[in-house]
């Protein structure tokens, strides 16, 4: 493999990864499978809604490049 098949092979992995763990964050508050009520449902929904955004924001730096040291 070379290093730019490497990269690619790196880039796709990530982009699929993290796509996954964002449906199955989604999956996981949609079903509440801890069974959480009030605060703890709320602080639960918070807690997933901050990892969602931040996969999201480290999808958004893979596609556009902005996560390369420069």
């Amino acid at each position: 493999m070379t290093e730019l098949e490497h990269e690619h092979f790196l880039h796709d992995a990530w982009v699929v990864q993290l796509d996954s763990l964002i449906k199955h964050a989604e999956n996981i508050r949609r079903d509440n499978v801890m069974k959480y009520k009030g605060k703890e449902l709320k602080a639960f929904d918070v807690g997933l809604h901050m990892m969602v955004i931040l996969m999201g924001a480290m999808l958004e730096d893979i596609q556009t490049g902005e996560y390369k040291d420069e």
